[in-house]
């Protein structure tokens, strides 16, 4: 059997793809709350959600994706650094029982959300 070139460079191209669908697969931790929760001016109801970013920061576009829906984005600034949290999230008490997302905390890197993100990053 013969290979034509085309076709091997298809494959070579295929083959190259998977380990940068796989690198981008990596921008994604998973986190719960017990509490309502506002992000941006989104309201993320108690549960468990997988936090999607995209880009590699320091500005990154998140989006909370719940039972395989987006419910709501927002851009946050991604902080490369360990921490001995995993999941962790700051926030802030707001009206009506519910609270303020500042940040999330995993163990190599963190989401900053709305002015805590100058304070943390610190510009």
């Amino acid at each position: 059997m013969k290979f034509s070139s085309p076709i091997t460079a298809t494959l070579l191209a295929m083959v190259l793809a998977v380990p940068a669908i796989s690198l981008a697969a990596k921008n994604q931790e998973n986190l719960s709350l017990s509490k309502t929760t506002m992000v941006q001016s989104a309201q993320l109801t108690p549960g468990d959600y997988k936090v999607v970013w995209e880009g590699n920061g320091p500005d990154v576009q998140v989006s909370f994706v719940q039972s395989k829906k987006t419910v709501a984005t927002a851009p946050a600034k991604l902080v490369l650094k360990p921490s001995n949290y995993d999941g962790a999230i700051d926030t802030t008490d707001a009206a009506n029982n519910s609270q303020v997302l500042n940040s999330i905390e995993w163990k190599k890197q963190s989401l900053v959300f709305n002015a805590a993100s100058n304070q943390q990053t610190g510009q």
